[in-house]
């Protein structure tokens, strides 16, 4: 009697049969029963795992992740011993959780999101070139899903530069690409948004820092020698790690701007006569656009922010138009006239 052949390689091509059919199929239990339903070279990727361990039949399917880690460094040293290399066994235990992840034993989540990218034919696209970013994600056992705009930005290769940079960013690219196909946005396999755009570094290769909303208000409407000015105090002001958040008050800045002036200036990296004269002139800046806001006993209950004065200024000026209808009634009725006639004389 023949029986057909499920075959899994160790390129990951997997056939279209449901995990639970599967096992009750082949009734998985140890990497010896994996062989039955894989090619040549992944009997023999699994034998190297099984030379390891004394035998195939040792290594339960359910255990295979925590005997085998994601770090060849976290090997015990005598199973280390058994791979020619770190890169041998790196491969080796990809292509091994891959055909075990199909079986169903492993719920691997970049896994899964490897299957749907290929079921929706975007291999060529995304699958080749995510390795800047899937690889990182690995060894930190971070899910898809699990991805944020801080860690993947805080990665080392962004922080040296060069081609690792360029690998990562151009990863992160394929990945946001994810969230445009419909069956992979609503699969519960990505974060919750896509990563955000890369940080920008100035001439000398320093991380830009965003300006905060009171900060970018006053960069808006301020010369070019100001504009340095801001860009430079909040540069430095961000990478000493000062804990205002991103969203510091105008008075909280020029509560602590002698703390800030006071900064060495080895932390600094300016001379010292150039950071206080950018002190400065963001002290003024922010001394101006403190005497031009309302008192808070004006709106008790407001947030301070662009669209609140904007609401000050239309209502001030309602109030001044108002004014001046009520003064024109008055002297028109003393004169027995009305405001639409003394607009006619005026």
């Amino acid at each position: 009697m023949r029986t057909s052949r499920i075959s899994f390689d160790a390129t990951g091509a997997t056939p279209a049969i449901p995990n639970s059919f599967v096992k009750r199929m082949f009734s998985l239990h140890t990497l010896a029963d994996l062989t039955a339903i894989s090619t040549p070279q992944v009997i023999g990727i699994l034998h190297m795992f099984g030379h390891s361990m004394g035998g195939l039949d040792r290594i339960k399917c359910a255990e295979f992740e925590s005997r085998f880690p994601i770090r060849f460094e976290d090997l015990k040293p005598g199973i280390r011993t058994a791979f020619p290399s770190a890169h041998t066994y790196h491969r080796g235990r990809q292509a091994v959780v891959r055909a075990l992840s199909c079986a169903g034993y492993i719920d691997e989540p970049w896994e899964a999101l490897r299957h749907l990218i290929r079921r929706v034919g975007l291999k060529q696209e995304i699958e080749l070139h995510w390795g800047g970013l899937k690889t990182p994600a690995t060894a930190a056992s971070l899910a898809p899903a699990q991805l944020t705009s801080d860690w993947v930005w805080s990665l080392e290769a962004e922080a040296e530069g060069g081609m690792r940079r360029q690998r990562l960013r151009r990863a992160v690219v394929c990945f946001n690409r994810l969230f445009e196909v419909s069956e992979v946005a609503e699969s519960g396999l990505l974060p919750p948004a896509p990563i955000s755009a890369p940080p920008v570094y100035d001439r000398s290769g320093v991380r830009k820092a965003e300006l905060p909303p009171v900060l970018s208000l006053l960069h808006a409407g301020a010369l070019q020698h100001e504009r340095t000015a801001i860009n430079k105090f909040w540069q430095v002001v961000h990478m000493t790690g000062t804990d205002l958040g991103d969203n510091p008050a105008a008075s909280e800045l020029l509560e602590r701007m002698g703390e800030f002036r006071g900064l060495p200036a080895a932390t600094v990296g300016l001379a010292e006569s150039s950071w206080i004269q950018y002190c400065r002139r963001v002290t003024a800046l922010l001394k101006k656009h403190m005497a031009s806001r309302p008192r808070m006993s004006e709106l008790p209950h407001a947030t301070w922010d662009t669209a609140t004065e904007d609401t000050i200024q239309e209502s001030r000026l309602d109030r001044g138009a108002a004014g001046s209808m009520v003064l024109s009634s008055r002297i028109a009725r003393s004169l027995h006239l009305s405001p639409i006639s003394m607009k006619r004389n005026r």
